[in-house]
Parts: C-alpha cells; sequence; structure tokens
C-alpha cells in the first residue's frame, strides 16, 4: 500500500495489496487474449466465445454482453452458451454411451435417414437449452427440445443432433460478434470518407443510422489514426 493511499485509507503504508479479478477476465488472461481483436472460445459445462475490444459492443438485443479487462483498459465482448459440454455429458448418461467417442461414428449412421428427411433436427434448431440461455437469448426459463421425432430415430440420431445443437449455439454467438464487425467496418469507412479534406482542429461526425452500440469502438480507432 503506497503513502498516499494509506493516507487517504487511514491504514499503514508498506501492507501487501493483492490485485484479482472475475472468472471470466481471468480466463481470458489465461486463454491468451492479450491485445484488440484477440479471440477465445473456452468449453466446459458451459461456453462462451470472447473477443477483446478497445470499447464495449452495447448491442440494443442483449445478445452478447462487455467485462473489463484486467487492466482496465479493454473489453472483452463475449456471448456464453449455458449448455456446450454438459450437452454432450447429459446425452452420455440418458443414451449410456460410454465415451465421447462414440459420438464420432454417428454421421454415416444418419446419411440413410437424412437422404429421406428423417433427420432429428430439434437441437440443431438452436434448442440445447438445459440451463436456460445467455447468448443470443437471455433467457433463464429457455428449455430445450427434440422435434421431428419418428419411430425411425434411433440413439445415434439424438446423439448427432446434441452435437448439431451445440455447434449451431456457438454459431449463433459468432454471428453477433460477425455483424458487429461488419457494422464496424461500415461506419468507419464513411467516417473516413468524411474525414479526407476536412479543415483541422476539433471534428464531429455523425451518422443518422450509425449503430449507437459500435460508434464507441469506431471513435476509439479514428483517435489511434488521426490524433
Amino acid at each position: 500500500l503506497t503513502e498516499e493511499a494509506a493516507g487517504h485509507l487511514g491504514l499503514r503504508a508498506g501492507i501487501p495489496v493483492s490485485v484479482g479479478g472475475g472468472t471470466s477476465a481471468c480466463a481470458n488472461v489465461g486463454g491468451g487474449t492479450a491485445k484488440n481483436g484477440d479471440v477465445l472460445m473456452e468449453l466446459e459445462s458451459r461456453a462462451w466465445i470472447s473477443t477483446q475490444l478497445a470499447k464495449p459492443f452495447l448491442d440494443p438485443d442483449h445478445r452478447v454482453f462487455n467485462i473489463c479487462t484486467m487492466d482496465g483498459q479493454a473489453y472483452y465482448v463475449s456471448g456464453k452458451a449455458m449448455s456446450a459440454c454438459r450437452s454432450v455429458s447429459w446425452a452420455q448418461q440418458i443414451f449410456e454411451v460410454v465415451t465421447p467417442r462414440a459420438f464420432d461414428g454417428t454421421q454415416s449412421r444418419n446419411e440413410g435417414l437424412r437422404d429421406e428427411g428423417w433427420m432429428v433436427r430439434s437441437v440443431t434448431a438452436g434448442l440445447p437449452y438445459l440451463y436456460g440461455e445467455r447468448s443470443p437469448v437471455m433467457d433463464e426459463q429457455a428449455q430445450g427440445v427434440f422435434f421431428g421425432m419418428t419411430t425411425m430415430h434411433k440413439r445415434e440420431h439424438f446423439l448427432r443432433a446434441v452435437l448439431e445443437g451445440v455447434a449451431f449455439s456457438l454459431s449463433q454467438i459468432t454471428g453477433v460478434l460477425r455483424e458487429r464487425q461488419t457494422i464496424e467496418s461500415e461506419i468507419y469507412s464513411e467516417a473516413v470518407s468524411r474525414l479526407h479534406g476536412a479543415p483541422d482542429g476539433a471534428i464531429v461526425l455523425a451518422g443518422e443510422h450509425w449503430h449507437q452500440g459500435v460508434v464507441g469502438i469506431v471513435a476509439s480507432r479514428l483517435s489511434e489514426e488521426f490524433c
């Protein structure tokens, strides 16, 4: 503890101070997310995909969320699937699958039903919600569903559907992050075109249809490049 801080707090200077962070922030550091633009995907019972940005992405649909980085200089924009690997372990339990490697052989056994349009498409529609869901739909009451079932379906078809459902859920999160990239690129290009030939001094840029959750990210890029 520094002399200045100790004076404000009424404590003795020199007391050891440890600084930590929340689980998600520490996981991003441990996963190697060190600079803006880095992306991390972590798979566990839950799963999340996170990218580091200079400014938060304020999504009006609340599909992703923002966490401050450990040094307070940037933000992790993340989406979380509440039942990722847990969906797989759950399927192992109820279908009595000894090892996840048993899932590897489901593709060839699915082809016959796929060709006839009999494929179980429940979880592939995006419903692996065993614990509610966080991204892209924040709903703690959301529940998983298998639908389209017939007497033709066997265990391997449900196993396959679980894997596809988890993959699709993660794809949805990636889609939101890519959407943010596209919007940022469009606003950035328009802003740069307006800057060319602009007079010296303070410049204020605005666009009627600019995404309010992205303009801060673009403003940060512009200040680094043009100021």
